[in-house]
């Protein structure tokens, strides 16, 4: 997992160190140290990955002439000519850096992180950098060693500088001296240095896809309940794993006070587990509850703590399951049920909503004759470019661009501003990365930082944006949802205008680029390299109408020209669709076929296949089975991949031929770019594939192709239709149905709509609900199983209103029950207030414990091993007996166990054979298949009895749990809380002191105190404050029972905690007591006799 580990030291003589030895160690090798004539090896060492020694721009002949050779020649020679240099004896030879990589990445990747990171902030300084990659299991990390010392034409330079004021003169202190800083950085070096490294992770991982976000500020910056941890090496757990009775060594002290801080971590945790939820909250918008266990690991190896805690922590109400989990047999291909919480899908909502409101939004005009003339000064300038400066100096408060790098954007950009600052206004960019942000500056011309930069300037009152100001966001499609909302919401307040630019590449449902992709579908979008796509005018003439929002000029030139065909009904459309793509097709055009609604994709692509099925182009047919169910695939297929994929080198949207197929594998050829290569797909590892002749408008997004035809539907808008016309070349062709659409004037009022505004109703007054869908939508999960979550899991509390009705009035019955023995002197205020309403009904809890259930997992497990062994082909068995079905307890479903029982040969091909020509063997595996199958049948029955009995129980013992809790627990009167409070002072081993003044009580107060208890017992359980001597362990043992506390609650029992305890003393003491007594009658009868 990606962790933020960043430590920065000096290797120092002072310490006993030396530059070369470590540099030695770091590179795995064998080096010569000239200084003490001496040779050092670590060859046997393991664990390199890569290594670099990497030297700034410019540097001096010299050093390049001594670093010649391998990575380890350089370093050798290098770090030799340091220790000859360095003459003091204490001095400081160079300065190292260890940084923890992301897990996430693959090496390559990582490679890549690192040197964009070097490049950007320690070669860019000057300073020569040396470093090596090591991936120890579980913690792969990088040493960076860095000169000290500016590289001289004679050598190496001071390594203290003058600091100049802004005339460039030299500072100077009052006494007159010269005022100097460290060559090699201060701290406010080493925080651009670090916010630099995290920024440029942040990113990486989000080019791979991941919605993670590392922040590398501490837990109190980040106001998390958590106290920071000490970094143990190698060293500290060496000594303490070998040797328990060693001294004391700072090294021990180090790992003995990492550890208190783990246990004081985990008390704050088992106190308060949605610490749990602001902690993986703030690094993922999305996450499951392996994400929860994996932070409570960082303090607890527990995993029954671990599965308690997560569950916990579920149940709260601030989170919100987006995504079931479907039952699969096979667990590489296993769902996990996907979280987020209410705090977040509302955040995203305000994004949404500011971005559609700066929308409407008129301001920052120019001039139309002025922008000409600007525009007309840059000839370079091709029509695509000039029609996305139109819109973006249209005047909207917003505007997205979208395109891929090489197509002009810089350039454009550049033009942009120069007209922005023609009209007066300020123009500032900024990015996610310190490279993109100076990129930015250099090519545009825009004074640029990095988007952190820009947060921390406006928090200290420092170059803040007003009415005036045109703020650029350069890579948006990378910019997390939290920041994209903090910035439209400075952009909003301040009255600015804001410009998000992005990769079309980044539109694909990655995690992290969900906010950019949800705001350019909101608001709309010109994307470059769309204009000049279709080779004749005309069409050029119309894309640029698209790009405009002029809609209906754009139809009007493709239905001048015949391209707009009108039909009876939707039949016809397809019908006619699929014959002149199937005549286009055996011409050889590459052809596309668009459609909004996804079973409109699915209906053309079963009538294409079918086309060419009939002409002989696909081959033999094998099943593959996809995550959208079982597919007939065979050579010369066109297929669609679903899913990023790094090892495949396949994106969401990816479209190849099938060049060879197989049961549930296959070869896939892909060309991009002129080039071809082939991957091999086994459904076990990658099965999000489809039929690829027809897809979807979103998926097309990025897409060209010679001739595509449209079917239109009423679901269509105008930022559809655009991109929906705009993937051609040569050819266009749209289809619509005459029951749908009038006539060709209704075909443009629906194409050219805007839905906005819809849009903005939905977040305004929408439910949760209908913003939690945009938000799984966003993040390219599967929107109709997000659906079905979020519509089952309204409907299960809905259906459990009666129930929880129910229960209520046995709480209040057992409530009355218990007022005659509380007619006593009290204040009438509570101590402890009963809790009578939950955020989850008793059967939403007792589901959650089902599906964690280790029993039960254990019965999936055994299933899927014997499904295995009876049938050739289980997953088909799996969806015949629908055994998700099953195991939700489905009675209509029961029926099917009798198949398996009896003739299961009818659910799937079994292992064995029967029959006249059968051999001894093959009957005898047959045999044995069908009686395993008949016991698999009962084993199934029997788990579903144990479901059925164990779903009881769990009932009824949230339902017990949620009578206790209802016990409101009474405030005592003084004179009870006085004795109260002196009894608890005495220890357990003077209770007969305590119950001896207990006696000498009024019989009011005894009476309070004996009431005061039950209510005690009735709420905690008997004795619960007892037993352990310290409020953790009592802690840990009422965590059952205090499970669906609130905040508040927990405290009312912190504050009362005193008292429990000792109302509990009291009436173990009168046990004890008595005890005693009859052990004294005892005796003292045994001695008379």
């Amino acid at each position: 997992m990606a962790i933020a580990y960043l430590r920065v030291s000096f290797i120092s003589r002072g310490k006993g160190q030396s530059a070369l030895i470590a540099a030695a160690y770091r590179h795995r090798t064998i080096m010569y140290f000239e200084r003490e004539g001496t040779t050092v090896d670590f060859s046997k060492k393991e664990g390199l990955i890569h290594e670099e020694f990497m030297l700034p721009a410019a540097s001096p002949e010299w050093v390049r002439a001594i670093t010649q050779g391998s990575v380890g020649q350089a370093s050798e020679s290098f770090w030799n000519f340091v220790e000859a240099s360095e003459k003091q004896v204490h001095a400081q030879l160079a300065r190292e850096a260890i940084i923890a990589l992301p897990g996430q990445l693959l090496p390559s990747q990582n490679i890549a992180l690192v040197r964009e990171f070097i490049e950007t902030h320690v070669l860019s300084r000057g300073m020569v950098a040396d470093w090596v990659y090591h991936d120890e299991p579980g913690n792969p990390h990088i040493h960076l060693m860095m000169s000290l010392r500016p590289l001289t034409n004679e050598g190496f330079g001071a390594k203290t500088i003058v600091i100049c004021d802004e005339t460039g003169s030299p500072k100077r202190r009052v006494n007159g001296q010269l005022v100097r800083t460290q060559w090699g950085g201060n701290r406010t070096d080493f925080l651009e240095f670090r916010n630099g490294w995290f920024e440029c992770q942040n990113r990486h991982l989000a080019l791979a896809g991941f919605d993670l976000h590392i922040d590398g500020r501490s837990y109190s910056e980040q106001n998390l309940d958590i106290v920071g941890m000490v970094h143990v090496g190698p060293a500290a757990s060496g000594i303490v794993r070998k040797a328990k009775d060693a001294s004391k060594t700072d090294h021990v002290r180090r790992a003995e006070l990492n550890q208190h801080r783990k246990d004081e971590n985990l008390q704050r945790i088992i106190r308060r587990p949605s610490i749990v939820l602001d902690i993986v909250s703030s690094e993922r918008s999305v996450f499951e509850r392996k994400d929860l266990e994996n932070i409570i690991r960082r303090y607890s190896n527990d995993n029954a703590l671990c599965s308690h805690l997560s569950a916990e922590i579920l149940k709260s109400p601030e989170v919100l399951r987006i995504d079931r989990a479907p039952f699969e047999l096979n667990k590489k291909n296993q769902v996990l049920e996907k979280f987020t919480t209410k705090r977040l899908i509302r955040m995203e909502a305000r994004m949404a909503m500011n971005s559609v409101r700066l929308s409407k939004l008129k301001s920052h005009p120019v001039q139309a004759n002025r922008m000409d003339e600007i525009c007309d000064r840059h000839s370079w300038l091709n029509k695509e470019q000039r029609t996305a400066i139109r819109y973006l100096v249209d005047g909207q408060s917003i505007a997205v661009v979208v395109g891929r790098a090489g197509t002009g954007k810089t350039s454009m950009l550049k033009v942009a501003a120069a007209i922005w600052r023609d009209a007066g206004y300020t123009v500032l960019g900024g990015a996610l990365a310190g490279k993109a942000a100076e990129g930015l500056q250099n090519g545009a011309h825009i004074q640029s930082r990095t988007l952190a930069s820009w947060q921390h300037r406006w928090d200290v009152g420092k170059d803040r944006i007003d009415s005036r100001t045109v703020f650029i966001v350069d890579e948006a499609g990378l910019v997390a949802s939290r920041q994209m909302a903090a910035f439209l919401q400075v952009v909003k307040d301040a009255g600015a205008k804001i410009v998000l630019v992005g990769d079309a590449a980044q539109l694909q449902p990655i995690e992290a680029g969900a906010a950019f992709r949800a705001i350019a579908d909101k608001v709309g979008y010109v994307e470059l390299e769309t204009i000049l796509r279709q080779r004749e005018a005309w069409m050029r003439k119309a894309s640029a109408c698209l790009a405009t929002n002029k809609t209906k000029l754009a139809l009007d030139e493709y239905d001048v020209h015949g391209k707009i065909h009108s039909c009876r009904n939707k039949d016809e459309a397809l019908a006619r669709l699929i014959a002149n793509w199937d005549e286009a097709k055996s011409k050889g055009v590459n052809s596309l076929i668009l459609a909004h609604l996804r079973r409109d994709v699915q209906q053309l692509n079963l009538l294409a296949r079918q086309k060419l099925i009939d002409r002989e182009l696909i081959g033999r047919e094998f099943s593959f089975e996809s995550i959208n169910g079982p597919r007939k695939i065979g050579k010369g297929e066109q297929l669609i991949f679903l899913r990023n994929d790094s090892s495949l080198g396949v994106k969401n949207g990816t479209v190849g031929q099938v060049v060879s197929a197989a049961r549930n594998a296959i070869v896939v050829r892909i060309s991009e770019g002129g080039k071809h290569r082939e991957v091999n797909v086994n459904s076990k590892n990658y099965n999000e594939i489809d039929y690829g002749y027809a897809t979807t408008i979103h998926k097309s997004q990025g897409v060209t192709a010679d001739r595509v035809d449209v079917l239109a539907s009423s679901t269509l808008d105008r930022n559809l239709t655009y991109v929906a016309m705009t993937r051609h070349t040569e050819d266009l062709n749209i289809y619509y149905s005459k029951e749908i659409f009038r006539n060709k004037e209704s075909l443009g009022t629906v194409l050219s709509r805007n839905n906005t505004k819809e849009t903005t109703l939905d977040y305004d007054n929408g439910p949760i609900y209908m913003q939690a869908l945009r938000f799984a939508q966003n993040r390219g999960l599967n929107l109709l199983r997000a659906a079905r979550t979020l519509y089952y899991d309204r409907l299960s509390w809905i259906a459990d209103q009666a129930k929880r009705l129910q229960e209520m009035g046995l709480r209040l019955q057992i409530i009355a029950r218990s007022l005659p023995e509380r007619e006593v002197a009290i204040t009438g205020e509570t101590l402890v207030p009963g809790v009578s309403e939950y955020t989850k009904s008793v059967s939403q809890v007792v589901a959650a414990q089902l599906a964690g259930h280790r029993a039960l997992q254990r019965d999936i497990e055994m299933i899927n091993s014997s499904l295995r062994k009876i049938f050739k082909d289980p997953e088909s068995v799996v969806k015949k007996l629908e055994v998700s079905s099953l195991l939700a307890e489905e009675d209509s479903c029961r029926a099917k166990l009798n198949l398996l029982r009896e003739k299961p040969g009818t659910l799937g091909t079994l292992y064995g054979q029967a029959g006249l020509f059968a051999g001894r063997r093959a009957r005898q595996e047959r045999e044995a298949v069908l009686n395993a199958a008949g016991y698999l049948a009962t084993q199934i029955s029997l788990h579903l009895d144990y479901r059925k009995k164990l779903k009881a129980s769990l009932e009824r013992d949230e339902i017990e749990r949620r009578q206790r809790m209802s016990v409101e627990i009474p405030y005592p009167s003084e004179a009870a809380q006085n004795y109260l409070v002196d009894a608890g002072k005495l220890g357990d081993e003077q209770y007969a002191q305590r119950h001896e003044a207990y006696r000498s009580l009024d019989q009011g107060v005894k009476a309070e105190l004996e009431a005061f208890a039950t209510a005690i017992d009735r709420r905690f359980g008997n004795g619960a404050f007892l037993g352990a001597c310290d409020r953790v362990s009592i802690e840990q043992k009422l965590a059952k029972v205090m499970a669906y506390c609130t905040e508040e609650q927990r405290q009312y029992v912190n504050n009362a905690w005193s008292l429990l305890r000792a109302a509990q003393k009291i009436e173990s003491d009168k046990l004890r007591v008595k005890i005693t007594e009859m052990y004294s009658i005892k005796k003292s009868i045994s001695l008379s006799i």
